[in-house]
């Protein structure tokens, strides 16, 4: 029976080692080496900001969704191969859920909003899941284990399917092509195009791509999105050129 997992770490990294996003890929890379599971895409969560909060440099997790036919040894690799993996003097978390299995779904989308807005702390973070054993696995690998905390809400976060960044970034195969949405979408990377206010762009649209394209997460979609042109084309929008309230 395939089951479906969320994965997420956080607080893994140090200044001067690979960041977080990096440790996912890899650690995604060595499930499907094993033969353990196969995870998709990676989606970036941008946490509260505050001086009571420690974090290496931005306090953003990093989540992936994996299937798999074996959710505990799916976890108990994860485990021991976080505590081989992360930097020194990092305060690493580890989660993983399944969805399927959650009793209260809503209170785990509620713990990702709030880690975005106010402080939690380790036992906000145990005490839901001692709640939730069937289906929340969490762990500390080392440190403070501060990281459970991002760990947690960026499964929450993910969940919601409305939240983050897209890991990686579309390139141009000519800088200035010219796409239609249905042939950007078929490259890969990205499953709709929209403009800044969350509308997607008509199948005739005229894409015009100039640089890097940064997808973000919306209604469980990799979105790129795009701005009009005074010729009647839209630009797709770098990391850069995203308006405030969609890099959050």
């Amino acid at each position: 029976m395939e089951h479906t997992l969320l994965i997420c770490i956080d607080d893994t990294d140090s200044l001067d080692s690979p960041g977080t996003g990096q440790v996912l890929e890899e650690l995604l890379a060595c499930l499907a080496e094993e033969g353990l599971g196969l995870g998709s895409f990676i989606t970036r969560h941008q946490l509260l900001i505050h001086p009571d909060i420690p974090y290496t440099s931005h306090n953003s997790s990093m989540c992936s969704r994996v299937t798999t036919e074996d959710p505990a040894s799916v976890t108990a690799f994860c485990r021991k191969w976080l505590d081989g993996a992360c930097a020194p003097g990092s305060d690493p978390g580890l989660c993983v859920v399944e969805p399927a299995a959650l009793r209260d779904r809503e209170r785990l989308l509620a713990f990702g909003r709030a880690a975005k807005e106010r402080v939690l702390t380790k036992e906000d973070a145990w005490a839901l899941t001692r709640s939730e054993e069937e289906a929340v696995a969490l762990s500390e690998h080392g440190g403070t284990g501060q990281g459970i905390i991002g760990a947690l809400a960026g499964c929450g976060l993910r969940l919601s399917g409305m939240d983050g960044r897209c890991r990686g970034k579309l390139q141009p195969l000519t800088p200035g092509e010219v796409l239609t949405p249905a042939q950007l979408c078929a490259r890969g990377g990205v499953d709709a195009v929209w403009d800044t206010a969350g509308k997607p762009l008509p199948d005739q649209a005229q894409l015009v791509f100039l640089r890097p394209c940064k997808p973000i997460f919306r209604k469980n979609l990799r979105v790129a999105v795009a701005k009009p042109r005074a010729d009647g084309c839209w630009d797709l929008l770098s990391k850069q050129e995203l308006p405030e309230e969609l890099l959050v």
